[in-house]
């Protein structure tokens, strides 16, 4: 890619020349911004800690040597750190640091149970000379920016060894483009390549950047002293990927097509047609080129069912690569390019870099079974199985280096302890919420909730409680179960109740897992939110439902209406659901569209409203903004929960125009999107108030009441 780009820059150059001989001023004046000669406005740079600090901690002096205290100016900092006041001054015993993210930091368990903490009982009883002591600098959301600067800071520790497990964190297709020139570059090879162009320029530019932080960071501390590096893992057969459709614009109006083939795949797939529904995907994959997860999956899964687990992988490593080019928020996951950059880098100084490669521990470990549940609690943040597996994996590459003899890892992994049953339960209640609220499906949500239970049966109060906070109208902090929830203790939990303006989701799946895994262990539950929905979300005179309400979004996962200098709610999906609640079985209500089809050259595309799997009404796309009134017999709706589907015509326009639109917001230094809006909505309300009914059995077209005038 270099060639290119040098090839890509002197083109820049030659047209900059003739530009400036010119009258064309404004565009030399683009293209010097191109060639970097003209700078951008410069971000304040980030303030830096105290001279001497390591992370939070100061170093302070007296008798007995330096001491680093936690800064109570950086109070706002220490719940992404350990929870550890003070780092006494170097004793006899030899030290090691760990430095990582969020799964360096135990998260779901931290502060109860830490990677560091199990690795120092590991190492601490297997006969190093003197003693050994772990130093835990693990950080939430560690970037890869920062990893040198803490590396360097940490020698003022006096460490025998550095142990780096991170590398999740560093897959942030902005984080890039640092300067115009390569935003410009990238948006050129988006025009020229498409996405999968795009895609394969930001994997290498992570995987470089990647190489430069070992090599400018840990290669020279190396020669220093001992360094073990440590490659990260995922959650490939649990984790969904695919979400309900994720191809990007693709040009020469493909993605009709792919979405075409989706929908005959996944038909084949669930009638048990393995070879049709393999046939669909692999042509999915040969349109979009390897940048959505979705035909990728369903090939994984073709594989897994005719027991080829090894392709199976494969494929699953390519779905969880697939996005590389996303902006829209995405959990954190380290990606092919970043885990051979890992290995490039320790194979490149063996005798100075000692490499755990995750992957191949776990592969090992579980006779080539594909990593799942049993050893990650959601994407990347493991078990305290497995991070009992890492650091048993750690020991064993660390004991030579510590002057002790080294031993299996199975015997290494055995020599620590497993977390108490009341911080296991919660960790797997926190896990629950968080697989929840990044849109995974009932069926790993409930194994969490069972797990909890199991471990514990003490979690069912804060289970109970957290039912109960959650369905309440009023926010977090004006709610009983709030209180209750804080006098527990209830540590791992805080991130998700504690915090003042903590937004509340309908949280379907959770609460209905929480719910049945408390009914079936012996504490009525579902009756109860069933009665809670009722009373405090259910839909009344004068209380309409606003549909677009963030609180009526299915998870942190749904992209829709989530987009920047957006005055309208933009839908990326081609089915959008939304709950609904009515206080009893015979209430008739309305609803009321108001909405257009972005393409304005897409006529007569149909799709269907449904209500509780019934289709109601016909939906045709139209180019303007139109309000659409339909009203819902009566027969139609349930007591409790009901589920609105809308299935929007797949009127998409060209791939062309949207590769274009984002080229040009990455150009100015503009969130860019790639994905394509199936709809826009103004507004989505439902109303409750005598009409008459709509058969169900006959779907028709919308009522079209008024055309607003919006602007568009």
């Amino acid at each position: 890619m270099s060639r290119n780009r040098d090839e890509m820059l002197k083109s820049y150059a030659t047209s900059l020349a003739e530009a400036l001989s010119g009258k064309e001023g404004r565009q030399g004046m683009e293209l010097m911004h191109k060639l970097g000669a003209l700078a951008d406005e410069e971000a304040a740079p980030a303030p830096a800690g105290r001279p001497g600090a390591v992370g939070i901690w100061e170093p302070k002096s007296g008798e007995g040597g330096t001491w680093f205290e936690r800064s109570p100016e950086r109070s706002a900092e220490w719940s992404l750190w350990a929870d550890v006041e003070r780092i006494e001054p170097r004793g006899s015993r030899r030290r090691v640091v760990l430095l990582g993210e969020s799964v360096a930091r135990g998260y779901f368990y931290d502060p109860c149970y830490t990677p560091a903490r199990v690795l120092e009982e590991i190492l601490s009883t297997s006969g190093v000379p003197g003693g050994v002591e772990v130093v835990d600098l693990a950080k939430n959301d560690l970037q890869a920016r920062d990893l040198e600067a803490l590396l360097r800071a940490a020698l003022a520790l006096q460490p025998d060894a550095f142990v780096v497990f991170g590398g999740n964190n560093w897959a942030q297709a902005p984080s890039v483009f640092q300067d115009g020139p390569e935003r410009y570059l990238a948006a050129k090879l988006l025009r020229e390549r498409g996405v999968a162009g795009f895609k394969a320029h930001l994997e290498e530019s992570l995987a470089a950047g990647v190489e430069s932080a070992v090599r400018d960071g840990l290669v020279p501390l190396s020669r220093q002293l001992r360094v073990v590096l440590m490659v990260p893992e995922f959650n490939l057969a649990d984790w969904r990927l695919d979400g309900e459709a994720d191809a990007p614009w693709l040009a020469g109006g493909r993605n009709e097509r792919w979405h075409g083939l989706l929908e005959s795949a996944r038909e084949a797939l669930a009638d048990g047609r393995l070879a049709e529904a393999e046939a669909h995907a692999r042509e999915m994959v040969e349109i979009d080129g390897g940048t959505a997860a979705a035909g990728l999956t369903l090939l994984a899964e073709c594989s897994r069912r005719q027991g080829r687990l090894a392709e199976a992988r494969g494929f699953l490593e390519r779905a969880r690569d697939a996005h590389a080019w996303d902006s829209t928020p995405q959990v954190p996951k380290t990606l092919s390019a970043i885990q051979e950059a890992f290995r490039r880098s320790a194979a490149a100084e063996p005798s100075r870099v000692a490499l755990v490669d995750l992957p191949r521990v776990f592969s090992e470990a579980s006779g080539g079974e594909i990593p799942d549940r049993r050893l990650f609690l959601d994407y990347c943040h493991l078990t305290s199985l497995g991070i009992r597996m890492a650091m048993a994996a750690a020991a064993e590459r660390l004991l030579p280096l510590l002057g002790a003899a080294s031993s299996s890892r199975e015997e290494l992994q055995g020599r620590a302890a497993p977390p108490d049953a009341e911080t296991e339960a919660e960790a797997y209640l926190a896990a629950a919420i968080h697989n929840a609220h990044w849109g995974q499906p009932y069926e790993i949500v409930r194994h969490h909730c069972d797990r909890a239970l199991a471990a514990s049966p003490e979690i069912a109060q804060p289970m109970t409680c957290y039912l109960d906070l959650q369905t309440r109208r009023a926010p977090a902090w004006a709610c009983e179960s709030f209180a209750r929830l804080s006098t527990l203790g209830i540590r791992s939990l805080r991130r998700y109740v504690s915090t003042y303006n903590q937004g509340k989701l309908f949280d379907a799946v959770l609460l209905g897992a929480i719910a049945d895994g408390l009914e079936d262990a012996g504490v009525p539950s579902r009756e109860r939110l069933a009665a809670l929905r009722r009373e405090e979300r259910g839909i009344a005179v004068g209380r309409p439902a606003d549909l677009l309400d963030p609180y009526y979004r299915s998870s942190w996962a749904d992209r829709s209406g989530l987009w920047w200098s957006s005055f309208f709610h933009r839908v990326y999906d081609p089915v959008s659901r939304f709950p609904l609640v009515c206080r009893s079985a015979g209430e008739p209500v309305t609803l009321e569209l108001t909405w257009r089809t972005p393409a304005p050259e897409a006529v007569n595309r149909e799709g269907t409203v449904m209500v509780n799997g019934i289709p109601v009404a016909d939906l045709r796309s139209n180019s303007r903004w139109i309000t659409q009134r339909l009203t819902l017999d009566a027969g139609l709706l349930r007591e409790g929960m009901n589920t609105i589907e809308v299935r929007w015509p797949v009127a998409l326009g060209p791939g062309e125009d949207g590769i274009e639109r984002a080229a040009s917001d990455l150009e100015r230094g503009l969130p860019y999107l790639l994905l394509p809006t199936f709809a826009e909505i103004h507004s989505f309300r439902a109303l409750l108030k005598p009409a008459s009914g709509l058969p169900a059995q006959e779907p028709r077209p919308l009522e079209e009441v008024s055309e607003p005038g919006l602007v568009s």
